[in-house]
């Protein structure tokens, strides 16, 4: 099945954004990605807005920006972040961080030097201000809010907060137990999800003989996509340097064609690109591609 595909999730690195990007774009030649919803990284880089800026403008029609370095916890950043939306410039809102395990940080290479950060989530949870004015913002203007939650109760509090809303949850299979993603999608039947890392992670694994979980997974997500074509996003997330080396980015889409080879066609084309034109249509519309 050939198949061309839109990426719901991808991450600008926050100290070598032009490397990384010039690297991104061959990548994504190689393997008809036709284009990327891409944000910074946490709150690392204070640039990363005009970084992402520039980067759209750069590949017109191949990026499409999120607005991310966003300080959930200082009340006085929602004005300037609703300030850059009025712009027009923006695909969405995101990846903002609501909720996920207290061991983990972000980490980057700057100069030789491993910078960690923990993820910047919010104090108040899903009752936070500045999440809940930018999720009202983006409901009125048909934009997605890209949300990451590890928890489902977490998740689950903010979307009983904004019913109906444009959240995007964040890879549903990176570590969501699998009762808790199904009950979600039951649920809540007008959220959309993107999805990428089991495959994308256990396919790698597999093939250098060091898991195999993505073989015990596989007929969950299948079953999940042919229930839920219509709200599934292929997200790859793409964040860290040894993803753009070119054979392991080749093996990502080597995981995503073999995954979606038994779906039926329409089921695919849906989730690696018909839901994302609609989930972008804001955006597409004001800046076609070229």
């Amino acid at each position: 099945m050939e198949l061309a595909y839109y990426d719901s999730h991808m991450h600008l690195h926050p100290f070598r954004p032009e490397w990384w990007a010039e690297n991104l774009i061959r990548c994504m030649d190689n393997n008809n990605v036709r284009a990327g919803a891409i944000s910074g990284a946490g709150l690392f880089n204070p640039d990363d807005t005009n970084q992402l800026q520039a980067i759209a403008k750069k590949y017109p029609g191949r990026f499409l920006p999120m607005l991310s370095h966003i300080d959930l916890n200082d009340p006085g950043d929602l004005e300037r972040a609703v300030a850059l939306l009025e712009t027009g410039e923006w695909a969405g809102v995101g990846e903002l961080f609501l909720e996920a395990h207290a061991s983990t940080h972000l980490a980057f290479v700057r100069n030789g030097e491993t910078v960690k950060l923990p993820y910047p989530m919010p104090r108040d949870g899903a009752r936070n201000a500045v999440l809940g004015g930018l999720i009202r913002y983006c409901n009125a203007h048909a934009m997605p809010v890209l949300i990451h939650s590890e928890d489902a109760a977490a998740l689950e509090a903010l979307l009983a907060l904004y019913p109906e809303s444009t959240i995007l949850w964040a890879h549903c299979d990176y570590v969501t137990p699998l009762a808790d993603v199904q009950r979600i999608f039951e649920r809540y039947p007008w959220l959309t999800v993107d999805f990428g890392p089991m495959i994308r992670c256990g396919y790698w694994d597999t093939q250098n003989g060091s898991s195999r979980w993505l073989e015990t997974d596989r007929p969950f997500w299948r079953k999940l996509c042919r229930d839920f074509s219509d709200r599934l996003l292929l997200g790859s997330d793409i964040i860290l340097e040894k993803y753009l080396e070119p054979g392991r980015y080749r093996h990502v889409y080597d995981s995503y064609n073999d995954f979606f080879a038994p779906l039926d066609k329409g089921q695919a084309e849906r989730i690696v690109a018909g839901n994302f034109q609609r989930v972008f249509r804001t955006y597409l519309r004001a800046h076609p591609p070229g």
